[in-house]
């Protein structure tokens, strides 16, 4: 709910086996200013290239980040927000944003009590993870300060935690990725633009390591775009409120990204490394490479999309396994309707998997409707297949397709004057396995000259 520079907003939920209609429950208060904004409740920042604080998934394609304009939190995600009070202020060209309050996370303990792991996945069904559940708690107090013109900006972040609990995070490489109560850390950032380049990086450090994230994009003048980005994140970095690009985690990782586009195509490659320690024969090497391509047909398009990655597996006597995507995809476009077919192709260590989407969508003034159907034939996960799907108005959801079965998904949104009324539904029957259905209803009172989207 927001209005006149406020703004209000509460989630809830709960997962399939959970107690608690509220197993999840988030919300915050915001008051907007011209010069500022003071934020009270569920906070997640974003500062920078994301090594301290961050906001997202962290799975972008070498991208550069900018400070996150949002700050309270409003995601089903658990384990990513702290609950306190953020406060911004602006003048001139200085930023400065303060915020601080409590940490309150799931946690596994080992048989001295300390915390070994932090999950994220906030599934509370079984016995380790019910007394795990929001067992860690801690302060968080952090500051932001940027010095920005409109071609360069230099940044300073810092961040203290203290926990309630005695950490001893355990690491596949015997040594522990962070032991102790309490941590301090900082960042310090930057980027200019030079005619049509940019250029931006990000160089955090920890009592006990370093990591850096930086990167350049070139626009030409005939459409072609192309970037790069490096990374490192040292073997012991512990920034459990980050969420900077990586394969794994934003500890021990060395990577590079290389992304070249034009106007109707895009094509990219990234090298991933865990390089410490190289005695230990652990899957840690990957590489992957793709080309996208559209062609317009009237009334219509074309899209080719093609993905090939390595990962190298030590169960398998050191060599490299490789993971296949193919995904192809038809739109027409006829006034009020727009009809799509998408074939979808994967192939990991000789299992295929396959998929086709059928999806029809009106749109008219007062909203629209869509329909999705989607027959799959998937026979393992490391083949599964990942594929968009209608949702809730504000939402993204990428679903992973596996087993063998067929998935019918409908969602729909109509406006009447102000009040606007969405709805969506999913239902799932795999082979073997019991049916699934989701529904969800989402109402909006929307100011007058709003437009549906």
């Amino acid at each position: 709910m927001s209005s006149d520079g406020l703004e209000a907003s509460v989630v809830t939920e709960r997962d399939p086996g959970e107690r608690h209609l509220y197993d999840h429950l988030v919300g915050y208060l915001q008051w907007q200013h011209s010069k500022g904004r003071l934020v009270l409740g569920d906070l997640r920042a974003g500062f920078s290239q994301g090594l301290v604080f961050g906001r997202g998934s962290g799975r972008g394609r070498g991208r550069p980040r900018r400070d996150s304009h949002t700050l309270g939190l409003r995601s089903s995600a658990e384990n990513r927000a702290i609950r306190g009070a953020a406060a911004s202020l602006g003048r001139g060209q200085w930023l400065v944003v303060v915020l601080a309050g409590q940490l309150r996370r799931d946690a596994r303990f080992d048989e001295a009590g300390n915390v070994r792991s932090l999950p994220e996945d906030g599934l509370h069904t079984g016995p380790t993870a019910l007394a795990g559940e929001v067992a860690l708690s801690g302060q968080v107090a952090g500051l932001r300060l940027r010095w920005q013109r409109e071609d360069r900006h230099v940044g300073l972040v810092l961040q203290h935690l203290r926990f309630g609990q005695r950490l001893r995070l355990s690491s596949r490489y015997g040594r522990p990725v962070f032991v102790g109560r309490s941590q301090a850390s900082g960042a310090i950032d930057g980027g200019w633009i030079a005619g049509r380049r940019q250029f931006y990086g990000q160089l955090a450090r920890t009592p006990s390591s370093w990591s850096f994230v930086g990167g350049f994009v070139d626009r030409r003048r005939n459409r072609l775009r192309w970037s790069g980005q490096v990374r490192s994140y040292g073997p012991r970095f512990f920034s459990p409120l980050g969420s900077a690009d990586r394969r794994w985690k934003t500890w021990n990782e060395r990577g590079v990204v290389i992304d070249l586009r034009g106007s109707r195509w895009r094509t990219w490659a990234a090298i991933f490394q865990r390089p410490r320690p190289a005695s230990i024969p652990v899957s840690d090497d990957s590489a992957e490479a793709g080309f996208e391509r559209t062609w317009r047909v009237s009334p219509g398009q074309l899209r080719l999309d093609l993905r090939q990655r390595y990962d190298l597996d030590w169960r398998q006597h050191a060599r490299y396994r490789g993971t296949q995507r193919i995904r192809l995809a038809g739109t027409r476009s006829s006034g009020l309707h727009r009809w799509r077919i998408q074939w979808h192709n994967s192939l990991s260590d000789g299992e295929r998997g396959m998929a086709l989407g059928l999806e029809g969508r009106r749109k008219g003034p007062a909203g629209q409707t869509n329909l999705q159907f989607t027959l799959f034939r998937i026979p393992s996960w490391s083949s599964r297949i990942y594929e968009y799907e209608s949702t809730l108005p504000g939402a993204v959801s990428i679903r992973p397709l596996s087993g063998t079965g067929w998935r019918l998904n409908a969602a729909l949104g109509h406006r009447s004057g102000p009040w606007m009324l969405a709805a969506f539904g999913r239902h799932e029957r795999r082979q073997h396995l019991p049916a699934r259905s989701v529904f969800g209803v989402q109402i909006d009172h929307l100011g007058a000259d709003t437009k549906v989207r």
